[in-house]
């Protein structure tokens, strides 16, 4: 379910694109899931309460019993597609967070401006990547396989090389643009290597046996005459392109590598890391756990060395989501709605979970069972018989459990292979008389913090990298803080906040990017850069 993967670390092992070759299969179609503006209807009062999430969504079987009413219960209003400028703050006529590209052709620009060192290296990191992100697709693949023609100086790549390792994986199944189907009568030099063994072998029969003569009904036969007519070449089907197999033939992960290479890429000077997720990504409707679909996130590194050595991470800032689905239309060309709607939800749940993991801020964990009877009172009654007195014997069954108890809290922490064996060799009898509470649903290395929202505000501004065949869209929530608490406990906040909108979550999307255009994954870059700008505008490096 999660796509998480790993990067390819070998070079250049696509085909030539100018040699010749069996053909693939034809082109998978690009369509993209078409939604149309929704606005949020209800208003959530002690009058009129929201819908019970929990009994709604824990009807759901199968994918395919999304319908309308669960978007409809989530009460969410969301907009056309719009430029990443609408998506962040102004100060004037120009974002301080949206750099333009055009400064990045004119590097030493940088030193008339007289910026303090840490915008400045910032403002060199930036150029250093658009000029990278600006190499024409084939002398990249070729700078990393170091197959650049003589004459030709290679490019630096260097922070983002992941990227184009992994895009070169995915050219070969969705870059089109040297594609040429073709029919053609001539063999190669291998088939034609076989074929003028085969004439030969029939000239070495016909003069071994040119003496030989077969009569039948008083005619003469020669069995191996000198003039055979050849038969007419017949044409073949011939290709030459990048090319190896269609879209929907590609593995999902060379998706999701490219998109976490990317943004991996473009974060780093940030002070913050792509991680996958530890545990399972859930959006919590009461008491219901719902799965929801988590490519990756960004977290912020904790200052102290020793916690980001052992793993620890701050945050998350956004996440990333890769799907597979393909199609959104049907034969006649129509939109396919269920498709389109089915993609639309997997898009929100990702958003609700981030904002439900970004609220945890401050708050602390308590396990599930925690201090309940079931995780404090012994279970076994003291009752002759049973499977616990079978197993253990005519041996004193609460001495045994106490010593066994307090095995294990000095050796708490002590997770080696032979606890764990010896842990196994106490049977189920003594495992099941162990009392716990359970793991729950939080990771223990993880701070939970809403960066970059603002300390007053009680909305915060959720971020996810949405990707579709081999293009990137940017989607931005606004969430109010009870609008998640709701969800989570399945209770109306108490008092109720006086903004009717607190209930209505606004959802924003950018256009569809494809990584293989120049001029759109510039413009992705740039709208990526200026969204981790803005998110750690309060923790500036």
């Amino acid at each position: 379910m999660f796509l998480t993967g790993s990067f390819r670390v070998t070079g250049f092992s696509g085909p030539d694109p100018e040699q010749e070759r069996d053909p693939p299969a034809k082109a998978t179609k690009l369509t993209f899931p078409i939604h149309e503006p929704r606005t949020g209807q209800q208003e959530w009062t002690h009058e009129s309460p929201p819908p019970k999430f929990q009994a709604l969504f824990a009807r759901i079987l199968r994918p395919t019993d999304i319908s309308d009413k669960h978007f409809q219960a989530l009460n969410i209003t969301t907009s056309p597609p719009c430029s990443v400028e609408d998506m962040l703050p102004s100060h004037g006529p120009r974002s301080p967070y949206l750099l333009p590209l055009s400064d990045a052709d004119t590097p030493a620009q940088t030193e008339d401006l007289n910026l303090d060192p840490a915008t400045a290296r910032r403002r060199k990191d930036f150029n250093d990547r658009v000029a990278e992100l600006r190499i024409d697709n084939d002398l990249a693949f070729r700078t990393i396989s170091r197959t650049v023609a003589e004459g030709i100086k290679p490019p630096r790549i260097a922070h983002m090389r992941r990227f184009w390792e992994s895009v070169e994986n995915m050219s070969q199944f969705w870059d089109a643009s040297l594609d040429q189907y073709y029919e053609t009568t001539e063999t190669s030099a291998e088939e034609g290597e076989e074929e003028g063994k085969g004439a030969k072998r029939l000239r070495l029969g016909s003069e071994t046996n040119k003496d030989f003569k077969l009569v039948v009904d008083g005619k003469e036969i020669v069995p191996f005459p000198n003039d055979i007519p050849a038969d007419p070449p017949q044409p073949r089907k011939r290709y030459k392109g990048r090319r190896i197999g269609a879209g929907t033939d590609m593995p999902d992960s060379y998706r999701s590598d490219t998109v976490r290479a990317f943004v991996e890429g473009t974060i780093w000077p940030f002070r913050t890391s792509l991680a996958p997720p530890r545990i399972m990504p859930i959006v919590q409707f009461g008491k219901l756990n719902l799965p929801v679909r988590q490519t990756a996130a960004v977290y912020q590194l904790p200052n102290d060395r020793t916690k980001a050595r052992q793993g620890y991470l701050r945050g998350p800032i956004l996440i990333l989501q890769a799907r597979p689905e393909l199609g959104f239309e049907k034969e006649n060309g129509e939109q396919d709605e269920e498709k389109a709607r089915l993609d639309l939800m997997r898009e929100i749940g990702g958003l609700l979970h981030l904002a439900q993991e970004r609220r945890r801020e401050a708050q602390e964990y308590v396990k599930p069972g925690e201090g309940q009877w079931w995780t404090t009172v012994p279970r076994w009654g003291g009752g002759p018989g049973g499977e616990v007195q079978n197993e253990l014997g005519n041996s004193d069954i609460v001495d045994l459990v106490e010593g066994v108890r307090e095995a294990s809290q000095e050796d708490e922490g002590k997770k080696t292979s032979g606890s764990r064996k010896s842990k196994r060799k106490e049977g189920n009898a003594i495992l099941w008389k162990e009392l716990k509470a359970g793991k729950g649903n939080w990771d223990a290395k993880t701070e939970y913090a809403a960066i970059g929202r603002e300390p007053e505000s009680p909305y915060d501004e959720i971020f996810l990298v949405s990707s579709l065949n081999h293009h990137v869209s940017i989607v931005k929530a606004i969430v109010h803080n009870d609008y998640s608490d709701c969800l989570t406990s399945g209770n109306l906040p108490d008092p109720l906040p006086q903004d009717p909108e607190w209930c209505r979550p606004k959802v924003q999307r950018t256009v569809w990017y494809d990584l293989f255009d120049v001029e759109q994954r510039l413009e992705l870059f740039r709208a990526l850069w200026g969204i981790m700008s803005y998110m750690t505008r309060f923790h500036e490096v």
